[in-house]
């Protein structure tokens, strides 16, 4: 091999080798700090997606329970029992096991009997979150236990973490145990979560108008619906005709990786 031949196959120089891992470096360090924004896009997309099905999921618990507010209940049972900015609490023949029954707005074969009729005074409970017991009596159509149970809503803080703001929602059917209905739930502002709107009317005129914040809690005292002393003040829950709720869901982390997003929904009680 001649001299000439040697010269052109020499290797690389340590310079070139140290520019060449330079460039090297900085390509790599590009790739991975855009690599690793893909990757907190793509974590933040997928938080942002499960919050809003959070959220999305609460509304359509809640619409698809109090729409049926009132729903085949006896006249002598009220459809709306209590109302403040945390709770409300209704009678509904939502839910029923028996096949063949035409009344409920639901049927599950698997529903636990306690869950399917009204609960008497023997099962007599309080109303969570407040000091009101409920029922007053036994509603009866005819000698048989009326069918339609009591459906209570409610916001309370969770004592699992370390938020003082932070709530969750709850449904309740008559005594049972209360189901988890949503996680990572915040009030918005002052406003509460439940506002109510119902229907007065002024000048000969029916107009729908919110419920003074004040003014709750709202409560059936007078435990036969549509009883003489069914009327006045005592009355004025019969009223109302929608629900608003309104909160803030997050994706349960805090500092600068919290994410969140007021939301609010307009119900309208079609059986009350």
């Amino acid at each position: 091999m001649t001299s000439s031949q040697m010269r052109n196959e020499r290797g690389l120089t340590l310079l070139e080798m140290m520019i060449a891992l330079v460039v090297f470096s900085f390509v790599l360090a590009g790739a991975l700090a855009f690599l690793r924004a893909q990757g907190r896009s793509f974590s933040l997309g997928s938080q942002r997606v499960a919050m809003l099905q959070n959220a999305r999921f609460a509304f359509d618990e809640l619409d698809k329970d109090l729409r049926t507010a009132g729903a085949g209940a006896p006249d002598i049972q009220p459809s709306l029992i209590y109302l403040d900015g945390s709770v409300v609490a209704f009678n509904a023949n939502y839910l029923t096991n028996t096949p063949g029954d035409v009344f409920a707005v639901y049927y599950n074969p698997d529903a636990p009997n306690g869950s399917t009729d009204a609960v008497g005074l023997a099962q007599r409970f309080t109303i969570p979150t407040t000091a009101v017991a409920y029922p007053d009596t036994n509603y009866l159509e005819v000698v048989i236990n009326s069918a339609s149970e009591t459906i209570t809503f409610y916001f309370e803080r969770d004592t699992t973490t370390t938020r003082l703001d932070d709530y969750t929602l709850y449904r309740q059917i008559n005594n049972l145990a209360p189901e988890v209905v949503s996680r990572n739930l915040l009030q918005t502002g002052a406003t509460p979560f439940f506002q109510y709107y119902w229907q007065t009317v002024v000048g000969g005129v029916v107009a729908m108008s919110q419920v003074p914040n004040a003014s709750l809690p709202w409560q059936h005292t007078i435990p036969i619906h549509l009883a003489l002393a069914d009327s006045g003040i005592a009355a004025r829950i019969d009223s109302v005709r929608a629900v608003q709720v309104s909160f803030t869901v997050t994706n349960g982390l805090t500092g600068t990786a919290e994410r969140k997003r007021a939301l609010s929904r307009f119900i309208r009680l079609p059986n009350v």
